[in-house]
């Protein structure tokens, strides 16, 4: 059938969803694409993850912008989605967001694209393309890659339930927005308690999972997660212990829920549920992962910077044993932080606040 539709092509697509809307149930994000798909962000949104490849709507741009759009693409799939996600997991070598074939991989994509895009640029939409893409691999090299300013941040302790195995959306998003608002100052504080930090996430990996079941999926569970990362940090910077932690917890209205400590499991059979195998695996794993020989927290893989335990300018050498495996961040400022990490560890229990 063939409908005639008096207007611009404006007018026709939303008539387009007036009528296709009846009987076709499309979420926010497959409309908002649909409705933005030659606008930069949906553009890069598609790109990044269908990798570059799929439909070329970046097929009118300029050659080299065309070419750009592609291998921007490519880097910030693969800070993203790889390695591949399989089912059931049998690694913690795991991707930062899911799987990239999953119901939530265009969501989750097109969430990061406009938060790392608030401010965009002017111009064509080629040239915003690629730029947008560009700071979308900004904002993602913080957690993974290569760049100087990456924490190399292990996927299995940020963005995955223990209890379940599953990819957390919010999780990531919450660590994304909670590490902009961080100035460079907190990051090195960050540095100097990260392991501690991270072994209170992992030992109480139910906070996660609970606050995403009682928040809702969606963003809303993010504001909660912001929190959390703050008053955690705040409270091991003040040399504060766990049932301490818990305690500030209780003063807090959005995580008040959250502060009396719970098992992992309620229910158990004499069999092995898949959650159970998962729980087992991920938590023997990270207890043995490696470890930056920098600030003592576990690295993730294909983040780690491989560096001089006696610097070249004194007159280290490549050789096995002056070889350190580190996080990129911890190495880059290895000069700073050294001193402070030393300073932390060496200080008397007595002067340590209480």
């Amino acid at each position: 059938m063939v409908q005639w539709v008096r207007g611009d092509a404006n007018t026709v697509t939303e008539s387009f969803f007036r009528i296709n809307l009846q009987g076709v149930a499309l979420d926010k994000t497959e409309q908002k694409l649909i409705r933005g798909r030659l606008t930069p962000n949906c553009i890069a949104t598609r790109a990044i993850v269908q990798c570059g490849a799929g439909h070329a709507y970046w097929k009118d741009f300029a050659e080299a912008d065309a070419a750009k759009t592609i291998e921007k693409a490519k880097e910030v799939h693969a800070l993203l989605f790889s390695p591949p996600l399989e089912s059931p997991i049998k690694t913690i070598h795991l991707p930062i967001g899911g799987k990239s074939y999953a119901g939530t991989a265009m969501e989750v994509t097109l969430e990061l694209v406009e938060f790392a895009n608030q401010k965009p640029a002017v111009g064509a939409v080629g040239p915003v393309t690629v730029d947008a893409l560009q700071k979308t691999w900004q904002v993602l090299s913080v957690i993974n890659g290569k760049d100087a300013a990456c924490l190399g941040l292990h996927p299995a302790i940020y963005f995955y339930s223990h209890a379940t195995a599953k990819h957390q959306p919010s999780a990531l998003m919450a660590v994304i927005k909670w590490l902009s608002e961080l100035t460079p100052q907190q990051i090195e504080e960050f540095t100097l308690v990260r392991k501690q930090f991270e072994d209170f996430l992992i030992s109480n990996s139910r906070i996660l999972g609970d606050a995403i079941s009682r928040r809702g999926s969606r963003g809303r569970a993010v504001p909660t997660l912001i929190d959390y990362y703050n008053l955690v940090l705040r409270e091991l910077l003040n040399w504060k212990n766990e049932s301490q932690i818990y305690e500030a917890m209780k003063q807090n209205p959005r995580l008040a829920p959250f502060s009396v400590k719970l098992p992992d499991f309620n229910e158990y059979s004499d069999t092995f549920s898949s959650e159970v195998k998962s729980y087992a695996l991920i938590t023997d794993a990270l207890a043995s992962a490696p470890i930056c020989k920098i600030c003592g927290a576990r690295y993730h893989p294909d983040s780690v910077n491989i560096d001089h335990l006696k610097p070249k300018e004194e007159g280290g050498e490549g050789t096995p044993d002056n070889a350190r495996p580190t996080h990129v961040y911890c190495n880059s400022n290895r000069k700073k932080l050294e001193p402070l990490i030393a300073a932390r560890q060496k200080q008397p229990p007595a002067s340590k606040p209480l």
